[in-house]
């Protein structure tokens, strides 16, 4: 069984690094982030694990992919590059991958993370 604790301090750490950029992700992005990384590469796949409607989840990955959108009469970009795009080389439509920067974030994470358990272990 996954450890409550184990999670909540990866959500910490991934919140913690981007808050020292001045930006921020929300928890949607923070799974579809986390979705991604576990290999769901597909944008309808990822609509149905997240059970998101299109629209939304569009939106969503338009931000981690740091593209500019209208909304409320702002122009609105995502914090930084998560997500790149390129044609899925076996099934229709695109290929969602983490970008350099979003696998140092998650690497850093699991690393923190693991040090972390290590530290609660031995105490």
């Amino acid at each position: 069984m996954v450890d409550a604790k184990e999670i909540a301090t990866a959500l910490c750490e991934i919140r913690m690094a981007m808050q020292c950029r001045n930006r921020c992700l929300s928890l949607n992005q923070m799974e579809a982030l986390l979705w991604i990384a576990a290999g769901v590469d597909r944008l309808a796949d990822l609509k149905q694990v997240m059970r998101m409607d299109h629209k939304s989840l569009s939106r969503l990955v338009s931000t981690l992919r740091c593209r500019p959108r209208l909304a409320e009469g702002r122009l609105l970009t995502g914090p930084m590059l998560l997500v790149e795009v390129r044609k899925h080389p076996h099934k229709r439509g695109q290929q969602l991958m983490l970008s350099e920067k979003a696998q140092e974030l998650l690497s850093a994470t699991v690393k923190i993370s693991s040090n972390n358990a290590k530290v609660s272990e031995s105490t």
